[in-house]
């Protein structure tokens, strides 16, 4: 608008209005860290800066190339990072730091959405300052399946933060919007669309309530069912969407009943000392005893796994 382009200023006091908005308009939430605290911007920060970040205290929006970083999801999710440090914490690196950046896209979009309606997408960033997709998450080469194509595996990116949490934004879309297809396992989904609202109630609920620093991406399915059936229900149809969703990404059953997801390897640790026959002791959860089954001294349940993709091992456990 002028040289100074000083409505720049405007956009990220709006931003911000619009997000504290949101959160205490639908998750009750008064300020980032549910104590009121103020919200303070600086924009026009450093030299051209291409970024924008939250530092704990306050967002900083750089000028970029002449198209200023204060896009209503940007700002949204500088401020959700601030949510998250007041919530779960989740450490910065590896999964629980994919899923700390999600979360971020989470509310950026569904910020994005409450503020400008039908006119909000599904990508993150506007014009030469475009970064991730949620609806197509290897248009900019992030994975869209656990442990899929273009998941990353380095120490680079914090463990990959900003490119793993592909998996989680797109099980937010497939949640929002619904969806059919094939992932990159070979696994066939088809997810009803629950709305971008009552997806991101689940999200607000399993970040508040269920997350911890050190969770990674199944604790946070996990979680996401428990807000589930807080909210609607054990074994209810939506508890049980969610799981379809988390399906659709690589991750866990399509359904709660006799769902049982593996935790952890116990022994061996060093997988490069593994020999033809080795004992094995893994931890697993048998899901609050499934949907549709008690489970009772002397039961039976049926475990199948396979080892570095070999023939599946079936046991029975009593």
């Amino acid at each position: 608008v002028n040289p100074q382009i000083d409505e720049v200023a405007t956009d990220a006091h709006w931003g911000a209005e619009m997000t504290y908005d949101y959160f205490m308009n639908e998750h009750n939430r008064n300020s980032y860290d549910g104590l009121g605290s103020k919200i303070i911007s600086y924009v026009h920060w450093d030299q051209a800066w291409n970024n924008a970040s939250w530092n704990g205290v306050a967002m900083r929006y750089g000028d970029g190339s002449g198209d200023p970083l204060i896009s209503i999801d940007v700002v949204g999710h500088e401020l959700a990072h601030g949510v998250t440090e007041y919530s779960a914490s989740l450490v910065y690196a590896y999964e629980p730091g994919a899923l700390n950046e999600s979360f971020s896209d989470i509310f950026g979009t569904a910020i994005e959405f409450h503020a400008l309606g039908s006119s909000a997408d599904w990508d993150i960033g506007k014009a030469s300052f475009l970064l991730r997709s949620m609806s197509n998450p290897k248009a900019f080469s992030q994975p869209d399946t656990y442990l899929g194509i273009n998941w990353y595996t380095g120490s680079g990116d914090n463990g990959g933060v900003h490119y793993n949490s592909g998996v989680q934004n797109y099980w937010f879309y497939l949640l929002s919007e619904g969806g059919t297809g094939i992932n990159d396992h070979g696994t066939t989904y088809q997810v009803d669309s629950f709305g971008i609202d009552n997806a991101a109630e689940i999200a607000y609920r399993n970040l508040a309530y269920y997350l911890t620093p050190s969770s990674e991406y199944y604790d946070s399915r996990r979680g996401s069912i428990s807000a589930a059936e807080d909210i609607y229900g054990s074994c209810s149809y939506e508890a049980n969407l969610i799981a379809k969703a988390w399906h659709a990404v690589g991750i866990g059953s399509d359904t709660l009943s006799n769902d049982i997801e593996l935790l952890e390897v116990l022994s061996p640790k060093n997988s490069c000392s593994i020999g033809t026959q080795e004992t094995m002791e893994v931890k697993f959860i048998y899901y609050r005893s499934g949907c549709d089954s008690t489970i009772e001294a002397g039961d039976s349940i049926q475990l199948g796994y396979s080892v570095n993709g070999g023939n599946v091992v079936n046991e029975t456990l009593i």
